[in-house]
């Protein structure tokens, strides 16, 4: 990329941003925010909280702050960016696809860590575990919700989760439960704000079953007069 282009990739990065303004309450989360996503798409050869912060000039432990404690709406973020998905990147071939990720981690201290598999490493290692619901149009794709996996050995020890500052609402999912979760949400959004369904069908390949298991889901169209439904099956 020339200089030109790096100029405009960062003005339209700052007006992507804008777009969530309203999900903080205050204007510092909001430079952080635009921070760490800079720092996220630069050409630092590590993107972790420190060399992202420094290379910003901002205080690494403002930066942690950031995301662990500053209060911001999470729901509002979700659908802010279902609804950019509705309004720039509808596709009639779209499909919807679901991961869930394993990040290494050391100590038993973050929050949802435990001895498990970890999809990066290939193994069963100290990790957390997120699960992900994506969207794919063409050579466009982004994801449209997450949540972390939270395991029975956290649900249950209530010190530690208050500790790790986990809220008390939380429980223990099945990752499957996460991840049909969010496809309902995710249905229910784009019903709600386009009247039909974001794909058509979606796939999923789930690491944490042995073996191997493949979930598959199929949507109906938003026909006038006709019902739309969504159905769900697994294949071992």
């Amino acid at each position: 990329m020339d200089a030109d282009q790096i100029a405009r990739t960062g003005a339209e990065l700052k007006r992507f941003l804008t777009e969530f303004d309203d999900c903080f309450v205050r204007s510092e989360p909001r430079g952080h925010l635009r921070t760490y996503v800079a720092g996220q798409i630069s050409g630092l050869l590590r993107k972790s909280i420190e060399p992202i912060a420094l290379a910003a000039g901002t205080p690494p432990r403002t930066l942690q702050r950031f995301l662990e404690s500053m209060a911001w709406d999470h729901e509002r973020v979700r659908d802010r960016i279902q609804g950019i998905v509705v309004r720039d990147h509808l596709h009639p071939r779209a499909i919807g696809t679901i991961d869930e990720s394993g990040y290494p981690k050391k100590g038993r201290h973050t929050a949802a860590v435990q001895r498990q598999w970890c999809g990066n490493t290939g193994k069963i290692d100290n990790c957390v575990v997120g699960v992900h619901l994506g969207y794919v149009a063409g050579d466009f794709h982004c994801l449209l919700d997450s949540d972390l996996y939270l395991p029975e050995s956290w649900a249950n020890d209530w010190d530690r989760r208050r500790a790790a500052g986990i809220p008390d609402e939380a429980v223990y999912r099945k990752k499957t439960r996460i991840a049909l979760g969010q496809v309902a949400r995710a249905l229910g959004f784009f019903w709600k704000t386009w009247c039909g369904w974001p794909f058509r069908a979606g796939r999923s390949n789930s690491a944490s079953s042995r073996p191997r298991t493949n979930w598959a889901w199929t949507t109906s169209r938003c026909v006038p007069g006709r019902r739309s439904t969504a159905t769900c099956t697994s294949r071992n």
